[in-house]
C-alpha cells in the first residue's frame, strides 16, 4: 500500500507497533490503550491494522510481535476492555495465524525426543 500509492513513511511498522502500547495519562492517572477510544475510531484503526498486516511478504517476526503485543495488552489491561474487544483480539490473532502459517512455529514447536542423549560419538556433524 505504501509503495503502490507512492507514500513514503519511514519506520511505518515501528510506529504502528508503538501505537498499540498503552499510554499513561498523568492528568487522570490512568493507562489508556487503543481500546479506550470511541467505537468508530477504534473500528477504523483496527481495520487499518488488519490491512497493514495482510501482506504475505512481511517477516514472521513482525507479525508475531504484533500478535504478542495485542495479546499482552488484553492480558495485562484486560479488565478495562469490553468482551467484544477481547473477542476481536482473539479472532484477529487466529486470523493472523491462518494468514501467516510461518508464525505457527513461533507459537507451537514440536520437541525432539531423544531415545538416548546425544554424545560426541553419536553426533553426525
Amino acid at each position: 500500500m505504501l509503495e503502490k500509492n507512492g507514500l513514503d513513511y519511514p519506520n511505518y511498522y515501528k510506529r504502528l507497533y508503538a501505537l498499540l502500547l498503552p499510554q499513561y495519562q498523568p492528568k487522570t492517572g490512568e493507562t489508556v490503550s487503543i481500546f479506550h477510544i470511541n467505537q468508530e475510531e477504534k473500528v477504523r484503526f483496527l481495520r487499518l491494522l488488519d490491512l497493514s498486516l495482510r501482506s504475505p511478504k512481511l517477516p514472521s517476526k513482525v507479525i508475531a510481535s504484533f500478535m504478542k503485543r495485542l495479546g499482552r495488552v488484553m492480558m495485562v489491561h484486560g479488565q478495562c476492555h469490553t468482551s467484544g474487544d477481547k473477542m476481536f483480539v482473539i479472532s484477529f490473532i487466529a486470523n493472523m495465524i491462518k494468514r501467516h502459517p510461518r508464525c505457527v512455529r513461533l507459537i507451537h514447536r514440536k520437541r525432539k525426543i531423544y531415545k538416548e542423549l546425544p554424545t560426541f560419538t553419536s553426533d553426525p556433524y
